[in-house]
């Protein structure tokens, strides 16, 4: 087997907020591949708006810097359980990985998973403690429990042999012992080109399995992967492999290879490097491209199955087709089918209404996200609330459950504890600082975590950091009972007015300002008891020659509650639906009006008789 000295290809995996983009930052100026004038900001890699306004990776990309003479292939890959399907999408293109954990908060349920996956794959680790200059950083502790995750990882004993190095990518420094002072980067190249095996080089001909897609208006569809065996130059004749073993015949347009932030187009590429290729259309990520003369595939992509459900449907409000410029059946199946090429971790299905989808996730940011890049799009839908996928094993109803992790102060211990109970989660650890701060870690089913991020900020009034991670599927623990109060329903179409707001706040908290249009069975806003109630919001104060109509109104209104996307999920209950257009996120009733209603809890009482 020969090796290629010139290339190590090495993916850079952590738990979010870890500091990952920011140390990835640090490599790519200080490997001098940018212009001295040039200014290339913070957050180099994460180029997509939604990225940028989150903080989080969502989708795996590649970049490649060069250092004393070789070519370092690096793979940035998303930190949050919900992306953890681009992780898996993508680490089989490298040799060795960069597990990045922070001096203070140690590994994290996504480290676990994160670095299992690198593990299995065989990749050759190098453990980066990030943010030692944290003042409350504890870096011989958490070494402690980094080794300690290994012991429960490694599937063979050289996984145990793992060089550990220090750093700072805010200050853009990586030492080998804590306590020095860096200067650079250099350790941290310097260990990836001691540690890192090289590619292995398989003769034969040509043979490249696809783990990512982009697209060009002028070069159409380009596939990206690592070549495994042989060479690949523009022109060359190959065939491309898809998952039922079908196999069609294409000419390479061009070659590109990763240098820094851009794709550099090159004659031809070998074994090894990871490139991306035009001239084939219709593939998808897992096939194999492959020369005619040996036209074998390779192992498709093995990703996890998702775990949350929802349903999109085409908008019906009243107020349906004003805001967005894809509205029908036809446009909104159309893209969501097309998400399916490269967001592996989804899944779409037709369901009984030819309105209706119903798509599949890892979590409810996943699904969050994809809502909110479709609507920044154009596009105009409903979703229902996100509820966990439960399956039939062996004639027992099971569900999945996840691993909740949570950081906060020790005075919020009791409210989260009553608050889990209820969504049935089981503590499993809870471990003290000694300086008020605590960790708290449960197992709680999927459908309980639903709608529980809001809670859980409210209740620790934002001193909390909250994780999960998919453990697996368990028995079916029955429903958990909703803890949401009623919601003030709209019960006339129009403009709301001050004085029906004024009113309304009586009953409760509003989500809507004056001159907001509003339809019958539009959610207005949020009871303080448990039943919803129908209010007026459009009604005028009539004018008497006393007053006029608008006196000592204004000055009463407390400003309405603005949800999020993500919030506005989370808040709605299996009976109400979120309308999502580019303009606006409305909460409605799946049922407008409020005899359907009445008619639809009757039904349901007799049917229970």
């Amino acid at each position: 087997m020969n090796y290629r000295n010139d290339i190590r290809n090495i993916a850079i995996i952590a738990h979010v907020d870890h500091g990952k983009t920011t140390l990835v930052d640090a490599l790519l100026k200080q490997s001098n591949i940018f212009r001295d004038n040039q200014q290339v900001g913070e957050l180099i890699m994460d180029q997509n708006t939604l990225e940028r306004e989150k903080g989080i990776t969502i989708m795996a990309k590649n970049t490649a810097v060069i250092y004393r003479g070789v070519k370092i292939n690096i793979i940035d890959t998303p930190g949050h359980a919900d992306f953890s399907g681009e992780v898996e999408r993508v680490i089989n293109m490298a040799d060795g990985c960069l597990l990045l954990v922070d001096s203070m908060e140690g590994p994290m349920p996504q480290t676990k998973f994160v670095l299992a996956q690198a593990l299995k794959n065989g990749l050759k680790p190098i453990v980066v403690i990030n943010k030692i200059d944290r003042e409350n950083a504890r870096i011989a502790e958490v070494l402690n429990l980094t080794q300690d995750l290994f012991l429960e990882l490694a599937t063979s004993a050289d996984q145990l042999d793992f060089p550990v190095l220090y750093a700072s990518g805010k200050e853009g420094t990586v030492v080998t012992e804590p306590g020095r002072k860096g200067k650079d980067v250099s350790p941290l190249f310097e260990s990836i080109l001691e540690k890192v095996p090289p590619p292995q080089i398989e003769t034969g001909p040509f043979q490249m399995l696809v783990s990512n897609l982009d697209y060009d208006s002028h070069k159409g569809q380009i596939a990206i992967g690592r070549i495994w065996r042989g060479k690949v130059a523009a022109r060359d004749s190959v065939v491309c492999i898809s998952a039922d073993g079908n196999q069609r015949n294409y000419e390479i347009s061009e070659v590109f290879t990763h240098l820094g932030l851009e794709r550099v187009k090159v004659a031809g590429a070998e074994a090894g490097d990871i490139v991306a290729v035009t001239g084939i259309e219709g593939v998808t990520i897992g096939d194999t491209i492959a020369s005619p003369d040996r036209p074998e595939a390779l192992p498709r992509i093995d990703v996890g199955e998702p775990t949350v459900e929802m349903t999109f449907g085409v908008n019906t409000s009243p107020l349906a087709g004003r805001e967005g410029r894809f509205t029908t059946t036809r446009q909104l199946r159309e893209r969501l089918y097309k998400e399916l090429e490269t967001n592996l971790s989804l899944r779409v299905q037709d369901t009984d209404s030819p309105d209706t989808f119903l798509v599949k996730g890892r979590g409810e940011l996943h699904l969050a996200i994809l809502i909110e890049t479709m609507r920044r799009e154009g596009y105009e839908f409903e979703v229902s609330k996100p509820e966990a996928i439960t399956k039939v094993v062996e004639g027992k109803l099971m569900e999945p459950v996840e691993a909740l992790s949570i950081d906060t102060k020790a005075g919020y211990i009791g409210v989260l504890t009553e608050m889990l109970s209820k969504r049935q989660a089981q503590l499993v650890d809870m471990r003290n600082d000694n300086s008020d701060n605590v960790r708290l870690e449960f197992h709680v089913p999927t459908k309980g975590l639903i709608g529980f991020r809001s809670a859980f900020l409210t209740a620790t009034r934002g001193e909390g950091i909250m994780n999960t991670i998919f453990l697996g599927y368990e028995p079916w623990r029955g429903e958990v009972a909703s803890t949401r109060s009623g919601v003030l329903v709209a019960s006339e179409p129009g403009k709301a007015i001050t004085y029906g707001l004024n009113n309304a706040q009586g009953r409760g908290l509003t989500f809507i300002e004056p001159g907001t249009l509003v339809y019958e069975g539009m959610i207005v806003g949020m009871n303080t008891r448990p039943q919803d109630i129908a209010v007026n919001v459009c009604r005028e104060k009539k004018k008497t020659n006393v007053r006029s109509s608008t006196s000592d109104i204004a000055i009463r209104l407390t400003p309405p509650v603005r949800l999020s996307l993500e919030q506005a999920i989370d808040f709605i209950n299996k009976d109400e639906l979120v309308e999502v257009t580019p303009e606006n996120i409305r909460l409605r009733k799946k049922l407008l009006t409020q005899a359907q209603r009445l008619r639809d809890i009757a039904s349901a009482r007799r049917s229970m008789k």
